[in-house]
């Protein structure tokens, strides 16, 4: 994993809530490396309604998460941060490979919930095209790697890269400087 995407992990969740306090908010930054993407996507749960409501959900006796609600809540969250989230390399839907799943949670419910996926895709030196489709809103980043960002269909490039925010339902799609 590149270092940019690495301190990007480590600030990205925080950052990327820290404008939208009091809801839930996902975001996704992608980076070219080599022959795959490194993909972060990261979700984070509010305190409040919106955390109360998941927990409910999954502490069925009300006692405090173990060890198998808890898996099971990094699961929903999981399945909740890549519903809808579509990466396609050209004309091709890429799947993220080798996906490392972190979650913060805290007991208070002063404290938000927030997961972290990180993984690849697929990326030969021959694709310059590429898009991200989502269902729902997300916050999107495209970092410029190893290959420029040097076309969008919408945003505006600034150091190779591309920032912009995508809606309900939305598409974005760019292109990489060839090697």
């Amino acid at each position: 994993m590149s270092l940019k995407l690495i301190i990007l992990a480590a600030f990205f969740v925080p950052l990327a809530a820290f404008a939208h306090d009091s809801r839930v908010t996902r975001a996704v930054a992608i980076e070219a490396a080599g022959d795959h993407l490194e993909v972060l996507v990261s979700l984070r749960i509010p305190a409040g309604p919106q955390r109360e409501m998941i927990l409910a959900g999954i502490d069925v006796r009300h006692d405090g998460l173990d060890a198998s609600e808890t898996r099971a809540l990094e699961k929903a969250l999981a399945t909740r941060a890549l519903n809808g989230l579509a990466l396609m390399v050209g004309t091709a839907t890429v799947t993220l490979q080798g996906a490392d799943l972190k979650m913060r949670f805290l007991p208070s419910a002063k404290e938000p919930i927030d997961l972290v996926i990180l993984g690849r895709a697929p990326l030969s030196s021959a694709s310059l095209s590429l898009a991200v489709k989502v269902g729902d809103g997300v916050d999107l980043s495209v970092l410029a790697g190893t290959r420029a960002v040097v076309k969008v269909s919408r945003g505006t490039i600034a150091r190779g890269g591309v920032k912009t925010v995508l809606g309900a339902p939305d598409r974005v799609s760019w292109e990489l400087h060839a090697h």
